[in-house]
């Protein structure tokens, strides 16, 4: 499967967790537009957090992290909506019903 990406580099990434298919992605020069999946750098604030809740692995990216595989939600210009309902995107419900986080 091939995954949008703004650098000319070709990336690889070999996908075993369970926040996407299992697989392996290729990066592609494509525009990124709602619904496209995407390689993530994940900053270095988040890498703490991301390491002791299993969400982040050590890697390559500046902030020390493995990058990540995300489908885009949202552009700039589209109406997000955060309510006790959900989260909605140009009036598609994307989450529903909030919770709290589970440890």
């Amino acid at each position: 499967m091939h995954v949008a990406s703004t650098r000319l580099a070709r990336i690889m990434k070999i996908n075993m967790t369970d926040s996407m298919p299992l697989g392996v992605y290729f990066s592609c020069a494509a525009s990124i537009d709602p619904q496209r999946i995407v390689v993530a750098r994940p900053p270095a604030a988040a890498l703490r957090v991301g390491l002791e809740n299993g969400c982040l692995a050590i890697g390559s990216c500046a902030s020390g992290a493995a990058p990540v595989l995300k489908y885009v939600a949202a552009i700039g210009g589209s109406e997000i909506r955060v309510n006790a309902a959900g989260i909605a995107v140009d009036g598609r419900v994307f989450c529903e019903q909030f919770g709290s986080p589970s440890r």
